[in-house]
């Protein structure tokens, strides 16, 4: 696979795990590794946890068509 390296999005950050845990992600079919994926700690889940809800209120006065235009970028 590439050199592309993988990260997790908190709070529209792309981060590592925060303990430094990865685990290898392999394709199930030809079990190729497509690259090592962060491996979130329950720290990690818990920060996207408030992330998303701090960022609920401004994101559900969005209109459908405004929501379109961020997911598209």
């Amino acid at each position: 696979m590439s050199d592309f390296r993988f990260k997790q999005l908190i709070n529209g950050e792309w981060v590592d795990a925060s303990n430094g845990g990865t685990w290898n992600l392999l394709n199930p079919a030809t079990e190729e590794s497509l690259g090592e994926m962060p491996f979130g700690s329950r720290s990690d889940a818990q920060a996207a946890i408030d992330a998303a809800a701090a960022a609920f209120p401004a994101w559900s006065r969005k209109t459908a068509y405004e929501r379109a235009e961020v997911l598209m970028k």
